[in-house]
């Protein structure tokens, strides 16, 4: 699922956004090796049946061409197995 949540991240994105490298150095979103890690998963299955993935380890370019840190989240229905909801904010997760 990590996959179908980058992608709905990545439509959100207005100009360019990056991510620490697999090896090394940082990898942009038009990149092959481009991959957003989602370290922090929701511990119980809600109600309606959807857990939440979030991360915190890009950045996205603003108008001005300058760097921010963002946090990402994406909510997965674990039955139908599709992405139901996806957030891009600025910031860093607590």
């Amino acid at each position: 699922m990590g996959f179908e949540c980058q992608q709905q991240i990545k439509r959100l994105v207005r100009n360019d956004m990056r991510s620490p490298g697999v090896f090394s150095g940082t990898n942009s979103m038009d990149s092959v090796f481009f991959l957003l890690r989602f370290d922090r998963w929701s511990k119980r299955v809600a109600n309606d049946g959807t857990i939440r993935m979030r991360g915190d380890q890009a950045e996205a370019q603003n108008g001005l061409g300058n760097w921010m840190r963002v946090t990402y989240s994406c909510t997965v229905n674990i039955d139908t197995k599709t992405v139901t909801n996806a957030s891009l904010d600025n910031g860093r997760l607590n």
